[in-house]
């Protein structure tokens, strides 16, 4: 799917990266917070050519928002609700339930009192998808 937005051709002189190598660089780099000397160790690629890669992707910055966007609703289920304070120590199938539950009562709570989320205490964007940071 992303093989076309990311994928270089195959030259003369060089072989190119294959899409999957590339995606695995960023997603790698973006998810561990491994350094670009970290990653040219572990993937046998130039540091360079990684520092290009992660920056050529437009993939990152999408990569980024979500991972930004999942971090501050748990960052908020985590400050509401005590269970996710620690280890859950349950079958996958019920702590799906329990954090389906949590998101429910997040959202219904949030939609009777204005005052349940304050604007700014939360990370959002402005008009022009800048990051506005929360406090």
């Amino acid at each position: 799917m992303v093989e076309s937005l990311i994928g270089k051709q195959t030259t003369n002189i060089r072989e190119s990266i294959s899409p999957t190598e590339r995606f695995s660089i960023t997603l790698r780099y973006l998810a561990t917070g491994n350094t670009l000397k970290d990653l040219k160790f572990i993937s046998a690629i130039a540091q360079q050519t990684i520092g290009k890669i992660v920056i050529e992707n437009k993939l990152p910055t999408r990569v980024y928002k979500a991972r930004r966007v999942v971090e501050d609703t748990f960052g908020i289920l985590a400050s509401r609700f005590g269970v996710f304070q620690r280890q859950m120590l349950l079958s996958s199938e019920k702590a799906q339930i329990v954090i389906l539950a949590c998101c429910c009562l997040q959202n219904f709570l949030n939609r009777m009192s204005k005052r349940y989320i304050m604007q700014g205490t939360v990370d959002w964007e402005d008009e022009n998808e800048v990051v506005q940071m929360g406090s």
